[in-house]
């Protein structure tokens, strides 16, 4: 990536078309990802293989708004980035039973085409007629400049609580 910048739209994007593999491509090979649960993976494979689960199962629709709110450079190969997010994700509805409607989702990767079109629909038009939870988070990102541009060297997510 050219910018820091960059890479915190890219994140967004990889997310929104469910693309693991580009999103790992913004880490460093050593990376630091503490997620919003507390939970602590320390090297790039690792990021990837949570995230693919993840979008494997409850973030398979899932749309991620970002806003870069401060970027400051502490050397000329490092930055600092925060971020405020907003993460939609539909809910599945219930029976009266209290089971679940639906199919699972127990794939990987969307469809061609589903992606680039789920990522380009505005999330309300994306979760219209369906519930989603939505969550506020805002994310620590060190990014450092190597040879292959700007990458994610350490993340921290964490969940903004509301009252």
């Amino acid at each position: 990536m050219e910018t820091p910048e960059a890479v915190v739209a890219a994140f967004q994007d990889a997310w929104n078309a469910h693309d693991m593999t580009a999103l790992e491509g913004l880490f460093r090979d050593k990376a630091d990802f503490v997620n919003v649960h507390g939970l602590w993976w320390r090297d790039r494979e690792t990021i990837a293989q949570r995230h693919r689960a993840a979008h494997a199962g409850p973030y398979a629709r899932s749309l991620l708004e970002g806003q870069l709110r401060s970027l400051e450079s502490l050397a000329p190969d490092l930055a600092l980035a925060q971020v405020d997010w907003r993460l939609h994700v539909p809910v599945p509805e219930r029976t009266a039973g209290g089971n679940k409607v639906g199919k699972k989702i127990v794939g990987g990767d969307p469809p061609q085409g589903q992606a680039q079109a789920q990522a380009a629909a505005p999330a309300a038009q994306q979760n219209a007629g369906t519930k989603t939870k939505l969550s506020r988070s805002i994310m620590t990102l060190l990014l450092q400049r190597g040879d292959e541009g700007w990458r994610i060297r350490a993340a921290q997510n964490t969940e903004k609580s509301w009252r």
